[in-house]
């Protein structure tokens, strides 16, 4: 673990969501909705003490995601269905080693793609 960078800036982010019945929702806290063009406010904190996780670059996403170490492992046990969603996000950045950013605003944007997710 290395101390956390901040930002204070507007700039594009990736975050995988579940699909359900249409809408978006954390994988993590099932009642956490995103809705396109919404923006969510909660102030980003070192240590994973808060705010809403992101990642710069889709394809650091899309590969933590394949080798399953973006969720919990209990996570990846049942089938689902993900939407990759482009954000806007600003308000203190702070930057993870892992690559992942924490931030005090998240504004999704736009559907990338849905990615259909079965276990092995």
């Amino acid at each position: 673990y290395s101390t956390p960078k901040h930002r204070q800036t507007k700039t594009t982010s990736y975050k995988l969501v579940r699909v359900v019945d249409g809408r978006y929702y954390s994988v993590y806290k099932p009642d956490e909705e995103y809705v396109i063009g919404t923006l969510k406010r909660q102030r980003a904190k070192k240590h994973h003490g808060g705010g809403y996780y992101s990642y710069p670059k889709m394809e650091r996403l899309l590969e933590m995601f394949r080798e399953q170490k973006l969720f919990p492992y209990r996570n990846y046990r049942e089938p689902m269905t993900l939407a990759l969603l482009e954000c806007e996000i600003g308000g203190r950045v702070i930057e993870y080693s892992s690559g992942k950013w924490s931030s005090t605003f998240l504004r999704p944007l736009s559907i990338i793609s849905t990615i259909e997710y079965a276990p092995n």
